[in-house]
């Protein structure tokens, strides 16, 4: 917990405040397939076809990033590359490749001004480029000896088997490609060791829309969205989809974080039944996760037409690929894999991969909470995400939400919360740390969520406001409160069972602009 690293760290603050060169190299990928053409057919083998295609990473950030090949923990970049499909309500993964490891950043001008460098490392403003011919997965690695949330990985690396034709390759079914009605989607992700450890891993996967005429003739369509994985494509296609990023708080490290995407739709099949989609991506979580599952107590609940899809590994990776099983039982509807004390190479969804699960119910949909379980040993064991379903529950539990800017520390503040979110238990404290040192600042909460422009930072909480008292950071830039529940600021602001209410920290930033700035958006439902 970030709470028990300030109290037993407090005094390393000032020194990892001091990491504002290292929290700036920062990937992105600008480009997918090139011009547009820049996809590749290999064939087919039993039913399966085998694509690549081009990349363009820049970096976007103010240091340079890290492009080495030399040792047995060489720090490039690992390019992974993925194909989705969305047709009849639903957004489904079609397939993966093996990871191409980079080598030689060329440092190209195609991003802005680039501050070019050897080829062991990318410049500031600098893109690299890899053809469709060089990100091919047949001489790449297995996603199996990277660990995605750090980007650590040794070599050698285990490369694919199988025919060669399709080997390593991203492998579809070549039945589900090119069917009408269906949007195709291609999205690749970068995973860098030198990027992830410096917290901004989150934004180095894009996507773009596909033209897919056949099976072997692919084009783009529009131009690639960047900085989002490729779910955000299905609610950009979709109004009706919402998608909501849960975070595996601090699973690398102090301010390295897994992070896992779900995607819902709900809507009316008529006669007062309504079917339920949802769709959940890792995008870096090596915990991954073993178990989705939603609240089904209400009553004359009838589930029916159960759904469920997983991507199968291939050309060697040592994961199980059986489908995962479902229960409804103890007020759950429950789907879920062989828990990892029983097999640790069993069909979890892991990085880079995306599972969907849907159902139809005679209830329409309401606040609910579903519940992401961890599969591997970690930071903790499952996470909390608000949905609508079938059954309204009280999504106890918080969030972080809403774009933190950086402070004079060189990084963004963070706000947290620690202890129960109970009523009854009255033992809440927030605390933020990356605070400029001894300066004052307050805790205020509103019902709504924003994000607007509000002095150096963000304003991230709407609807009426309430204060908090003022505190002051210490000396090593971190701020600890203990919450009254019991002794609101206004009744109108009282903190109740059921509610939720949305937190920010405010602070004084002197010298820098409009002398404040604000840490991200907290959201807090309290339990009984």
């Amino acid at each position: 917990m970030h709470y028990q690293r300030l109290l037993a760290c407090s005094t390393l603050l000032a020194g990892l405040a001091l990491g504002s060169s290292a929290a700036a190299q920062d990937l992105a990928i600008s480009r997918i397939g090139g011009s547009g053409t820049d996809f590749h057919y290999y064939g087919q083998s039993g039913g399966i076809a085998a694509y690549s295609f081009g990349t363009t990473s820049c970096n976007v950030g103010d240091q340079i990033v890290l492009w080495e090949t030399g040792g047995s923990n060489p720090q490039h970049p690992v390019i992974a590359q993925n194909f989705f499909r969305m047709k009849d309500n639903r957004f489904e993964h079609l397939g993966y490749s093996f990871l191409k490891h980079s080598f030689c950043a060329v440092n190209e001008t195609s991003c802005g001004s680039c501050q070019g460098t050897n080829c062991d490392t990318l410049g500031i403003g600098c893109a690299d480029t890899y053809g469709s011919g060089l990100n091919d997965g047949a001489s790449g690695g297995t996603k199996s000896e990277i660990q995605p949330t750090t980007g650590y990985h040794t070599h050698p690396y285990t490369g694919p088997s199988g025919s060669g034709t399709i080997r390593g390759r991203l492998q579809v079914q070549a039945s589900e490609m090119a069917n009408s009605g269906a949007t195709y989607i291609a999205e690749s992700q970068y995973v860098s060791e030198h990027d992830q450890g410096a917290g901004n891993g989150r934004n180095n996967v894009s996507w773009r829309e596909l033209v897919v005429s056949s099976v072997s003739n692919i084009t783009s369509a529009g131009s690639t969205q960047m900085f989002d994985p490729a779910i955000y494509a299905w609610q950009a296609l979709d109004s009706n989809v919402t998608v909501t990023e849960v975070r595996n708080e601090n699973e690398g490290g102090n301010g390295v974080h897994g992070h896992y995407f779900l995607g819902t739709k709900n809507y009316s099949l008529g006669g007062g039944l309504w079917r339920y989609e949802y769709a959940l991506q890792n995008m870096d979580s090596a915990q991954a996760a073993g178990s989705f599952s939603l609240p089904i107590s209400c009553d004359g609940l009838q589930i029916t037409d159960l759904f469920f899809r997983d991507v199968n590994s291939h050309s060697g990776d040592p994961y199980d690929s059986t489908d995962w099983s479902v229960s409804q039982s103890g007020g759950s509807l429950t789907w879920s894999t062989t828990p990892y004390s029983q097999n640790q190479n069993a069909n979890a969804l892991r990085w880079g991969t995306l599972y969907n699960f849907g159902f139809t119910a005679n209830s329409s949909p309401a606040n609910s909470a579903a519940t992401i379980g961890l599969f591997a040993p970690g930071v903790g064991s499952d996470l909390q995400v608000s949905v609508k379903g079938p059954c309204g529950a009280p999504v106890c539990g918080t969030y972080d939400y809403c774009a933190v800017n950086a402070n004079s520390t060189g990084n963004g503040a963070v706000l947290g919360s620690t202890g129960s979110v109970s009523i009854a238990a009255n033992d809440l404290q927030f605390f933020a740390y990356f605070l400029p040192a001894n300066q004052f600042g307050i805790v205020y909460y509103g019902t709504g969520q924003t994000e607007v422009p509000f002095g150096n930072g963000n304003r991230c909480v709407g609807g009426s406001l309430y204060r908090l008292p003022i505190v002051q950071s210490s000396m090593w830039g971190d701020m600890i409160y203990s919450l009254d529940n019991s002794n609101p600021p206004a009744p109108s602001g009282q903190l109740t069972a059921g509610s939720t209410w949305n937190f920010q920290y405010w602070f004084r930033d002197p010298n820098t602009g409009a002398n404040f700035n604000l840490s991200n958006g907290h959201s807090i439902t309290f339990c009984p």
